[in-house]
């Protein structure tokens, strides 16, 4: 018993020992770096963040010219076309710019369909849908069937 309590102890000592020292060492190198930085000239930091400042705008700038318009139904049909069972899907049109397309979506997506925004996005071309097609949950995802 006398020998798992010494090898008890002397495991707890060494522990503290290299806990002690580790933390002398943060509290060491955050001294220093204090001072490093003190030393440092306000002209140099302040240059640097007018350059850095300058570099974003003008990149922001660039990126607001290269996109196209975001689109407010596609990302809203992406992530809404999760269903359980049937009763959770519904046929909508979704309006672009170009074309009205009918969608399945789940009720939540549809939704959110009326309460977005024009899309001023194009979509090119759509499906040729039935108009006795209906919507059915099948793999968890919602889809248009044709009628019976």
């Amino acid at each position: 018993m006398l020998k798992w309590l010494v090898i008890l102890l002397v495991v707890l000592t060494t522990f503290s020992v290299l806990l002690l020292g580790l933390g002398y060492m943060l509290k060491t190198n955050e001294k220093k770096t204090i001072a490093f930085m003190n030393q440092q000239e306000p002209n140099t930091l302040q240059a640097t963040a007018n350059k850095n400042r300058d570099i974003s705008g003008s990149l922001r700038k660039k990126e607001q010219a290269l996109a196209p318009n975001p689109s407010t139904i596609r990302p809203i049909l992406a992530k809404n076309l999760t269903c359980s069972f049937d009763d959770q899907c519904v046929l909508v049109n979704a309006a672009f710019a170009d074309l009205t397309c009918t969608v399945a979506i789940n009720t939540i997506g549809a939704a959110q369909l009326l309460k977005a925004k024009k899309d001023d996005t194009e979509i090119g071309r759509c499906l040729k849908i039935n108009n006795a097609a209906s919507a059915v949950c099948q793999n968890n995802i919602c889809s248009i069937s044709p009628s019976n």
